[in-house]
């Protein structure tokens, strides 16, 4: 008795405690708005004097959050990237059952000057900037960061995948930076002619993305083409875990927000094929088998106001079995990659300065076999940096810097001695290649704002290492806001990066390109105008013809044309539409041919209806002209390996692939079940199931030419469940 008695009383107690804290604490239930009414998806809301007392908005812009007594008295603080902070009395809430907050856009960004670890000091020249919100609501992206880019005007992707392609150059002429450190073919699900289908990247651990489609920032480098920026995210007011369920996915993510260090977050995902091969069934019958598990950690810790640290891990293995045609041969081809990359920045803030580390460090491991193709390849990058950015004034900012990268990439592998000869059986050869780089590099990159103009310059220069070319980079931009609703961008210069070898040109090359752009930008409230043009010349670029030679070119001329347009009507409806047209050559012994990307057109339209009470669903549509490609027209039976030889048509990309069509659906809708968040989403892609070919195949004796297609229509599902910890 004496022992219940005391059980009994110890739980009342706690009982007793429990109820009493909670009566000292106010329960705050409220939703944070635009001007438009529209609902904001991760607002960061906490208490001024009390930071570790915080919360964020779900997708429809609500909030809950527990507010001590003692904090009555203080202010409640809201902060969201491109609109003012807002500061709001505790105790005017109090009385408030259902609280309604509305944000106020900033009409000034262009002409703020702040310098933090977030805003680089060319983020005025970027093209385009990207939210985390702004990827998940993305009708194609399917919430992957890189696959967001393709609905932008500039990306002439022709492949469906996630490969950074802007303005018509090749992926292995842009980069993809990631907290000041370049990730080198930052897709999964990669095969044997570099089609990566998705990024490695998991939109949660991203604040922001910024696309500069030509000229890209001098302070980063290695890019010769165009440049993606991203930069993982800096605050988080919130503890919750995400628990996610797919047709072809289970994985969880979860946020930490802890006070020994600043936040935590940990994200893990398995990928496997047969529920999604089993439904979608014939519409996929070349995908034989995927399954890919990975794991990422996102570490940030503020030391004081001075001084913070960012640790981002991620680890990957993948593997695939797909049916797969060259020319006339068909085969299963097999691959497995191993992946993990590591990044590290160190800020130092000063007064009227920031001094930033960054280190890097890439390990891969992939195998693929096809036919009698076999190649293992391991590569391992090292990079370094050290970046020094000093405002002078109100007006002038001045950023300089080192950087160190080391490359090394070893091949082995067995290879077709003949290129139409890819049967197992058939001839091979055997090339064992170790390929290093190792480039030191410097760079002054300077910024000047001044009533209705901003202007900025860069040089970079190698320091020649061993027998390595000597070259400068260099670059000018001016930006005009005659008027608050126009803004003008003219940008030129010339670039150098080197190209990552591959196990079809095992070479590592100096790439270089001039490039001139002239962008043009209208934006009021809900509706928005982009026109842009440019013209870019590549050089240093080589070419695998069908016939397996490899030819110098002497360059590649592209420009184009590019009009995008956004306008929201009725609040719920968001619509877009984009048209490119490319022309793009390539310059072999002088005379000029056409590539296969030279394209009349591309047409991009989307409409999308986001109202989270009801539901949010997404129609986007593509459209451009069919690539080119050199027929077989002939071809000449081997005695020697029992098959036939093509003979291709002399005069290069002489034929063209009809045009390409698709049509995309997505749904989601976002319900409570027990006091969590929940959000399904369902997907179909390619809805009309329309054959857009990707490659000519023909019959043993090329006597036949059918064509090998992108993906067909598929349907994918699954939900996310949100639970606050």
């Amino acid at each position: 008795m004496t022992v219940w008695f005391k059980s009994f009383f110890t739980i009342s107690f706690i009982w007793a405690s429990v109820n009493l804290s909670l009566g000292q604490q106010l329960k705050l239930i409220g939703k944070v708005l635009d001007q438009k009414s529209n609902p904001l998806f991760a607002v960061n809301i906490f208490v001024k004097g009390n930071t570790t007392i915080g919360v964020i908005t779900d997708f429809e812009g609500y909030f809950e959050m527990n507010i001590p007594i003692e904090n009555l008295k203080d202010t409640l603080q809201l902060s969201y990237i491109g609109f003012e902070n807002q500061f709001v009395p505790i105790a005017t809430l109090v009385n408030n059952k259902n609280v309604s907050l509305v944000l106020k856009e900033s009409l000034d960004l262009l002409k703020e000057v702040i310098i933090t670890a977030n805003d680089p000091i060319t983020d005025e020249f970027s093209v385009v900037k990207l939210s985390r919100l702004d990827i998940y609501r993305n009708p194609i992206a399917a919430a992957d960061p890189l696959r967001a880019i393709a609905i932008l005007p500039a990306s002439t992707n022709t492949d469906e995948s996630a490969n950074v392609e802007l303005r018509g150059s090749s992926s292995g002429r842009s980069a993809v930076i990631v907290n000041n450190v370049p990730i080198r073919n930052p897709v999964r699900n990669s095969q044997i002619n570099g089609i990566g289908n998705f990024s490695i990247f998991n939109n949660e651990i991203v604040d922001q993305q910024r696309v500069y489609a030509s000229n890209p920032p001098l302070t980063f480098g290695n890019s010769s083409a165009g440049l993606v920026e991203i930069t993982t995210r800096q605050k988080i007011s919130t503890n919750n875990l995400q628990l996610s369920a797919g047709l072809g996915n289970a994985g969880f993510f979860l946020n930490a927000h802890k006070k020994e260090v600043d936040f935590l977050q940990l994200y893990g995902n398995y990928q496997f094929s047969s529920l999604f091969t089993g439904l979608n069934g014939d519409n996929i019958e070349n995908l034989n088998r995927f399954e890919t598990i990975d794991l990422g950690v996102n570490i940030h810790k503020s030391f004081n106001d001075k001084i913070s640290l960012n640790l981002y891990s991620y680890g990957i293995n993948e593997s695939a079995n797909v049916d797969q045609h060259s020319l006339n041969f068909d085969g299963t081809f097999f691959t497995e990659r191993i992946r993990n990359f590591n990044i590290i920045n160190s800020v130092f803030r000063f007064n009227s300065s920031i001094l930033q580390l960054n280190h890097g460090s890439d390990f891969i491991r992939s195998d693929f076999d096809f036919g009698v193709i076999q190649s293992n390849q391991k590569s391992e990058e090292f990079y370094s940096s050290v970046d020094y950015r000093y405002l002078i004034g109100d007006s002038f900012s001045l950023q300089g810097g080192l950087s160190h990268n080391i490359f090394r990439i070893d091949f082995d592998d067995q290879q077709p001695e003949l290129f139409f000869a890819l049967a197992p059986e058939s001839p091979s050869t055997t090339l064992d290649t170790l390929i290093r780089n190792e480039v030191l590099e410097s760079y002054l990159y300077g910024k000047l704002n001044i009533p209705l103009f901003i202007i900025a310059a860069g040089l970079r220069k190698n320091i020649p290492l061993a027998d390595q070319e000597n070259y400068l980079s260099f670059q000018g931009s001016v930006r005009f806001n005659p008027f608050k609703d126009h803004s003008f961008l003219i940008s030129g210069g010339r670039y150098h990066n080197f190209g990552t070898p591959n196990a079809i040109l095992p070479v590592q090359r100096l790439l270089s390109s001039e490039q001139f752009a002239f962008e043009y930008t209208f934006s009021i409230s809900d509706f928005n105008i982009q026109l842009s043009n440019f013209i870019k010349k590549e050089e240093g670029n080589l070419l695998l013809r069908e016939d397996d030679e490899v030819v110098e070119l002497n360059s590649v001329e592209i420009s184009g044309v590019e009009i995008g347009l956004t306008k929201t009507w009725f609040k719920f409806i968001n619509t877009s539409f984009a048209y490119t047209y490319l022309d793009s050559n390539e310059i072999i012994d002088g005379e000029s041919n056409r590539r296969s990307n030279d394209l009349n057109y591309i047409i991009k339209f989307s409409i999308g209806y986001n109202n989270p009470k009801i539901i949010t669903a997404s129609l986007n549509y593509i459209t451009r002209a069919g690539t080119y490609y050199t027929p077989v027209v002939d071809a000449i039976f081997s005695e020697d390996v029992q098959a036939y030889e093509p003979l291709f048509d002399q005069n290069r990309n002489s034929a063209q692939f009809p045009n390409y069509q698709a049509l995309n659906l997505s749904f989601n809708k976002s319900f409570k079940v027990l006091g969590s968040r929940v959000i399904s989403y369902l997907t179909v892609t390619n809805l009309l199931n329309r054959d857009n070919p990707i490659a000519a195949i023909y019959n043993s004796d090329f006597s036949v030419e059918n064509f090998d297609n992108l993906q067909k229509r598929t349907i994918y599902f699954g939900a996310v469940i949100d639970l606050s910890l």
